[in-house]
C-alpha cells in the first residue's frame, strides 16, 4: 500500500506543477519520460524507435519520422519538438487529450482528498469511497478495453493495406 501511496503522491505533485503546455500536450512530457531510457531528457533514434515501432513502420520508416520531428537537427528529440510535431496531427483528439488532461486532474484530487478524509469517516462513508473508486476504475477499464479495440483494428487494417498491391 505504501507504494501506491507513494505513487498517488508523486503523481499529483507533478500534475499540480505549472506546466507551460497547451492543454492536452501534457502527454508528451509523460512519453518522453517513459521512452527516454538513460533519463537525460531528451530522446535517441535508439529510444524513439523502441517506444514507437508498432509493427507497421519500416525501421526505414521510423528513421525518416524521428529526422522529421527532430526539428533542432540535434538528433535527438525533447518534448517541444514531439508537441510540434504531433500537435499538427491530433484533430479530434486534441479534445481527447485535453478531457484525459482534466479527468486525471479531477482523479488525483479526489484520491488526494480520500487520502485526507478516510480515516475519519464511518464506515458507511468509507463504503461509499471504496464504491465510488472500484466504479471509477470499472468505467476507465471499459474505456480502455474500447480503445484498445480500436488499435488493434486499425493496426490490423493498415498491415491488410501494405499487403495488397494497390492498382489505381
Amino acid at each position: 500500500m505504501d507504494s501506491c501511496t507513494e505513487e498517488v503522491q508523486a503523481i499529483s505533485e507533478e500534475a499540480t506543477t505549472p506546466m507551460e503546455l497547451k492543454k492536452g500536450m501534457s502527454i508528451f512530457q509523460d512519453i518522453l519520460r517513459r521512452a527516454d531510457k538513460n533519463d537525460d531528457g531528451k530522446l535517441s533514434f535508439d529510444e524513439f524507435r523502441a517506444y514507437f515501432q508498432d509493427g507497421v513502420l519500416t525501421s526505414d520508416e521510423l528513421k525518416e519520422l524521428f529526422h522529421t520531428i527532430d526539428t533542432h537537427n540535434t538528433d535527438n528529440l525533447d518534448t517541444d519538438e514531439l508537441c510540434e510535431y504531433f500537435s499538427q496531427h491530433l484533430g479530434q483528439y486534441e479534445n481527447v487529450l485535453a478531457s484525459l488532461e482534466d479527468l486525471n486532474m479531477t482523479i488525483l484530487k479526489a484520491m488526494d482528498k480520500t487520502k485526507k478524509d478516510y480515516q475519519e469517516a464511518t464506515h458507511l462513508e468509507q463504503f461509499v469511497t471504496r464504491f465510488l473508486l472500484k466504479e471509477t476504475t470499472n468505467q476507465l477499464y471499459s474505456l480502455q478495453s474500447s480503445l484498445e479495440c480500436a488499435m488493434e483494428t486499425t493496426a490490423e487494417q493498415t498491415r491488410q493495406d501494405r499487403q495488397v498491391p494497390s492498382y489505381t
